[in-house]
């Protein structure tokens, strides 16, 4: 129930589509506060996946709101989008987007919140996809309680999370997207294209550094451990484990058969 309520108090306004042409939440403070809900969310499906985001060079989180009956459906999304800078290589600012539309399909049914983390592996295609102004996905998904899943074919690799009571099959979801310039001007100063904000050339504000910073040093995690150089065991740590293994023939615990295997790897060891 507490998951319900966060996901629903964080994109259930996205519905109301005038909230969105009319770019609320403009001030530096609201963007960051954006990011770093943006960020969290990120972070938690790539934890809840084993994913290891630094091998992607773009990441978007999609925060959609659906309500609809008989296979049709009304929604609002809203998007966040990061770039990693081809200099530094770490993930740059991030670029907003807002927009909705219309969904109709073979069945659809419910009111449900989903949050869909999309990977690119290419900056370009995730630049494309933070430009382009319209709206195409083909879906399928179900939400019962604090569980929900959707499928996303916006991006390359996609994870979601969800909350909600819906199902929906073979949905068509048509829409426009609109880029929050009047947020963008306060955040970075004035006019600057989706693209040159992406690539980082842009000053970003103390108050969104932090949200970018935990997004790259939480990309690093489940990079695999460096090998361990094999370690030789003492002579005497081996000696006593044969005597432990031939007590334990003696006492039935293990057969012959069963001593000579694991002897055998012991000494192969020394």
């Amino acid at each position: 129930m507490k998951k319900i309520l966060k996901n629903t108090a964080r994109t259930g306004l996205t519905l109301v589509f005038g909230c969105a042409l009319a770019g609320c939440a403009t001030s530096v403070s609201g963007g960051a506060a954006k990011s770093h809900d943006h960020v969290n969310t990120i972070l938690d499906i790539a934890d809840s996946r084993d994913i290891r985001l630094n091998d992607y060079e773009g990441v978007a989180l999609v925060s959609l709101a659906k309500v609809g009956v008989f296979g049709f459906a009304i929604f609002g999304e809203s998007v966040s989008v990061y770039v990693k800078n081809p200099k530094t290589k770490s993930f740059g600012p991030p670029v907003f987007r807002d927009g909705g539309g219309l969904q109709p399909g073979l069945l659809y049914a419910g009111l449900n919140v989903a949050d869909c983390l999309l990977l690119f592996k290419n900056a370009q295609t995730a630049i494309r996809f933070a430009e382009d102004p319209f709206l195409f996905n083909f879906s399928n998904e179900i939400s019962f309680g604090a569980w929900g899943r959707k499928s996303m074919t916006r991006g390359p690799d996609y994870y979601s999370d969800g909350a909600g009571l819906s199902l929906g099959a073979i949905e068509i979801e048509l829409g426009l997207t609109s880029a929050r310039d009047g947020l963008h001007g306060n955040l970075y100063g004035g006019e600057k294209s989706v693209r040159r904000i992406l690539l980082g050339d842009v000053k970003v504000p103390p108050e969104l550094r932090s949200s970018i910073d935990k997004l790259n040093a939480g990309a690093t995690r489940f990079t695999a451990a460096p090998a361990l150089e094999k370690q030789t065991p003492p002579a005497s740590s081996t000696a006593q484990k044969l005597a432990e293994l031939k007590q334990m023939v003696k006492d039935g615990l293990i057969t012959q058969e069963e001593y000579d295997v694991k002897a055998k790897k012991l000494i192969d060891q020394l």
